[in-house]
């Protein structure tokens, strides 16, 4: 049980249980309760929530995010809604709170800028009985070869890596399906050899990509460990849109649209395979590779005139992490 403050504690615990007893995991929204609580305290400390102590609570969230995603306004649009519910009085947060999601622009690495980063991952010193920077640079590959979110490689169980059968099984992914995936041969020697190293000293860690025998990494690992190689590998940070690894994932699907191009095959007709090995929902989202690509341009009336009228969203289940 969070420890609120204000008169309003017992019924935003009981917000947050009611949430989690049907299954809403809401990982950030005690983070944003507690804006409510706050707020109450310093304007009047009500037993119910005004219209002044709400839009206190929004406006503190407004201030401390450092993006321009919006979508948090849900949670205290579901939260007032809630405790008026209960005491017929608590003012609703009005629709002009629109939950907006903010698309972080996509970097499309270059192949020189992959060559040097590869390069330079694959020649760094490490240091020695630390295995971060090994498991940092397995990831990175899994992710270029593969395409996987950044989150689905923190998160990817030891038994879900089947090495000798050369497959992954991702599970529990953004729209909540798993999904096989198989891996080349250079992926499979990656794995082989960092799952020979880490078994030395974990030989029964429940994540593949860990030091800790039952724990997962933090959502820092992968973007601080990607800004360290690309730095060292010569290449700037300070430019926009800023490289993310999550553009790995990105560079997959354009790479494979662009190698289906070269090939003479049908791109409409390959979608659905890599929609399905990407994880999304819907031909949508991957749809929206085709218009990312410069050298489309030329073909570029063909290509999207099946998709004409789609606004496809961008994924961004993990902006930078």
């Amino acid at each position: 049980m969070a420890e609120f403050k204000s008169n309003l504690k017992d019924r935003l615990n009981d917000f947050i249980s009611f949430k989690r007893s049907i299954g809403k995991k809401y990982s950030n929204i005690l983070y944003h309760v507690r804006f409510v609580d706050e707020a109450n305290l310093k304007i009047g400390n009500y037993d119910y929530l005004t219209k002044e102590v709400l839009k206190e609570a929004v406006n503190s969230a407004v201030s401390k995010c450092k993006s321009l995603d919006r979508s948090f306004y849900s949670y205290f649009r579901e939260l007032s809604k809630y405790l008026n519910t209960i005491d017929g009085k608590s003012y609703i947060l009005g629709d002009n709170y629109k939950s907006k999601r903010y698309h972080a622009n996509i970097y499309l690495f270059s192949n020189e800028e992959i060559r040097k980063f590869f390069s330079t991952l694959d020649n760094m010193t490490y240091e020695s009985g630390k295995n971060h920077m090994y498991i940092a640079q397995a990831i990175f590959y899994v992710m270029y070869f593969c395409g996987i979110r950044c989150v689905e490689a923190r998160l990817l169980k030891t038994e879900d890596v089947h090495i000798d059968e050369r497959y992954l099984i991702i599970r529990n992914s953004k729209n909540h399906n798993d999904r096989k995936l198989f891996i080349t041969d250079e992926v499979v020697r990656m794995l082989k050899a960092l799952d020979d190293r880490l078994s030395l000293t974990i030989p029964e860690r429940k994540y593949f990509f860990s030091v800790y025998k039952d724990n997962e990494y933090s959502q820092r690992f992968i973007p601080s460990h990607f800004t360290e190689v690309w730095i060292r590998a010569g290449m700037s940070m300070d430019v926009t849109p800023r490289p993310r690894a999550y553009d790995f994932r990105h560079h997959f699907a354009c790479a494979n649209i662009m190698r289906w191009m070269d090939e003479g095959k049908d791109v409409h007709a390959m979608l659905p395979y890599l929609m399905t090995y990407m994880g999304h929902s819907s031909l949508e989202s991957t749809y929206y590779y085709i218009h990312l690509i410069p050298e489309f341009f030329s073909k570029y009336n063909e290509l999207s005139s099946l998709s004409d009228g789609l606004l496809p969203e961008v994924e961004d289940y993990e902006l930078y992490f």
